[in-house]
């Protein structure tokens, strides 16, 4: 057997056996690397060559690891020829034949090829293994290290006298210190193979070589504090209109890259998110996202009421950020005081946060005061954020009508955006809406490029176009269509069409188009009501009584006592029309009501409420 011990190979023609001492082996070792290093050298050399000018040019290439691989093999391999070499013709290296020493079989028979080639290449192993095996000659009873072992050779010294074996109390530190060594390397082992596995299962080896070739984004990184929720920021980012699409793209991309199904439904979240403008990749990566997780499939259903009942999505940065966007689309104030409290809390989210804030001052009906604090926050914020903004106020500035009006945000971003290109579709209408109401000509150079990439934003230009060479009836009908479109979801589209439509003189078939669409909404926003509003006023004013009977039946009626006092006049003023005379007369004889008219004045409400007066409390 290979590992048996000598003594039981050994015969009588051996017993006059001197093993070599440890020192004089580490001696001709270091004497066979004097004489061994300059001949490698000159077989190596033009690696060597190759190896110096990629260290100055591309060291942390993959070529020059190849090239540090290449080299050592080489090296390895010409050990193993040259100590086999050697030890066949010459039973020993240059080293230790200097020093008197042979390296004989322990059957006392001359070494045959297999022995040599076997000892040289373990030797060569043992080295590689930080030399830990070799320092079992200082612990062996025979001086015998592993390569010995399994080539049955024992290395002898011709000297008059031979080492005789370690000391009992030296051969137990050495092998204890290698079984500690052992079950180091045991321990880091299983702790290695461990790590290496979570990296992979989080893609780490993947994001450090993106991150090496700049291929995430660095706005992404800046703001994660935990690398589980790194895609769920980009999306967020993306969402409020923070971060580019090409940059949502490549860490989309990089969550595939994860084990994770989670991680997975993430990354196609996002990939739907990117295809908003086609329709059917849009609903192919929504699909995928609920057959990986049914908690982010509500996300991307947008039920964001289903969402708030998930314990570990309602904390995500992509629910806070679709949550304020539909609480500014619906003018939810108290909803969205308390969802700016957690915006403010995420880092990175400052600039939409004051953003965010702006337009709940406007909500509240703090003009001046959003107006002062878009001035103080447009300082330090990009132009293209501040340009946003800006746009967002303009909008709501002309949304109060074009009489004796000073459109600060309006001049605001006229000034952000002078003699650049326009890249946001809701500046770009700012702009033309700006234009028609002031009567001003309108630089189409610099919005003519997001519009001729967007059919949607065309036709709307076509439609409130007045240079537009589009008949009537047809602005008319497009309006409708595009007020009405995706009502449900915030849309600037719908905003400004909604705004325009009622410009027209509708006929009681328009008007009962747009009743049936809302109708068939599902969220009665902010948009919705003032379509409704303004088709409530149309109605009256062309007495249509039918169409007006079905726009009062889609409002409970309990809900008007929180209504503005104009829309409960409003809303009087149409019950009184389709003669349910006791709901017209419950909101005329409100506080709120009386108090804004003045008893003496016969104007229409006037007289409606005395006479509902005469009818109702003489009862």
């Amino acid at each position: 057997m290979v590992f048996d011990k000598f003594e039981s190979h050994l015969g009588n023609k051996n017993e006059g056996l001197k093993l070599a001492s440890v020192n004089d082996r580490f001696l001709a070792f270091v004497f066979d690397v004097l004489i061994f290093a300059p001949i490698f050298s000159l077989f190596l050399s033009q690696v060597s060559k190759h190896i110096e000018l990629m260290y100055y040019t591309a060291a942390g290439s993959f070529e020059f690891m190849a090239l540090i691989g290449v080299c050592a093999l080489m090296v390895c391999v010409l050990t193993i020829l040259f100590q086999t070499m050697f030890l066949l013709l010459f039973g020993g290296t240059p080293g230790k034949l200097f020093m008197k020493l042979r390296v004989i079989s322990i059957h006392g028979e001359k070494l045959t090829f297999s022995q040599c080639l076997a000892r040289s290449t373990v030797w060569v192993l043992e080295f590689l293994l930080l030399g830990l095996p070799l320092l079992e000659v200082v612990s062996h009873s025979l001086r015998r290290s592993l390569h010995d072992r399994v080539a049955d050779t024992v290395v002898t010294t011709l000297k008059l006298c031979g080492d005789t074996g370690p000391h009992f109390l030296e051969s137990q530190f050495v092998r204890q210190m290698l079984l500690a060594v052992f079950l180091m390397v045991i321990t880091w082992g299983i702790f290695f193979t461990g790590s290496v596995y979570r990296m992979a299962l989080s893609g780490d080896f993947k994001k450090n070589e993106l991150a090496e070739k700049k291929y995430l984004c660095q706005m992404v990184s800046d703001r994660v504090t935990d690398e589980d929720n790194r895609i769920d920021i980009a999306a967020a980012l993306f969402q409020a209109d923070i971060m580019p699409s090409d940059c949502l793209a490549a860490e989309a991309d990089f969550a595939m890259w994860t084990l994770s199904e989670e991680k997975k439904a993430w990354s196609y979240y996002a990939k739907m998110l990117l295809s908003s403008d086609n329709e059917e990749t849009r609903t192919a990566y929504q699909g995928k996202v609920c057959s990986l997780d049914a908690g982010l499939c509500d996300l991307a259903n947008n039920d964001l009421e289903k969402v708030a009942e998930n314990s570990k999505l309602v904390n995500s940065h992509i629910y806070a950020v679709l949550r304020t966007q539909q609480d500014l689309y619906n003018a939810d104030v108290p909803a969205l005081k308390k969802n700016l409290e957690t915006l403010e809390g995420f880092n990175g989210f400052k600039d939409y946060a004051q953003a965010v804030k702006i337009k709940l001052f406007w909500l509240e009906q703090k003009q001046e005061k959003a107006l002062g604090a878009f001035d103080t926050v447009a300082l330090y914020m990009s132009n293209a954020q501040a340009q946003k903004i800006s746009s967002w106020l303009c909008h709501q500035e002309m949304d109060q009508g074009c009489e004796n009006k000073v459109y600060t945000s309006c001049s605001a971003l006229k000034k952000l955006s002078k003699g650049n290109a326009i890249d946001d579709i809701g500046a770009a209408f700012a702009l033309v809406r700006d234009s028609q109401c002031k009567k001003t000509p309108l630089n189409y150079s610099q919005v003519e490029k997001v519009f001729a990439k967007d059919k949607m934003a065309m036709k709307l230009l076509r439609a409130i176009d007045s240079k537009s060479e589009m008949p009537s009836d047809m602005r008319k009908a497009n309006l409708i269509e595009i007020a009405t479109a995706n009502i449900d979801q915030e849309n600037i589209y719908s905003q400004i069409a909604s705004q325009y439509v009622f410009n027209h003189e509708l006929s009681r078939k328009d008007v009962a188009s747009l009743a049936l669409y809302l109708e068939k909404s599902s969220t009665q926003n902010d948009v919705w009501k003032k379509i409704f509003s303004n088709t409530i006023q149309t109605a009256m004013k062309i007495n249509a009584k039918e169409e007006l009977k079905h726009l009062v039946g889609l409002v409970k009626f309990e809900s008007l006592s929180n209504g503005s006092s104009d829309f409960k006049e409003q809303m009087a003023l149409a019950f009184y029309q389709v003669e349910d005379y006791k709901k017209s007369w419950s909101l005329l004889k409100s506080d709120s009501v009386a108090a804004r008219r003045n008893p003496a004045s016969e104007n229409l409400v006037s007289i409606i409420r005395k006479e509902l007066a005469k009818k109702f409390e003489g009862q």
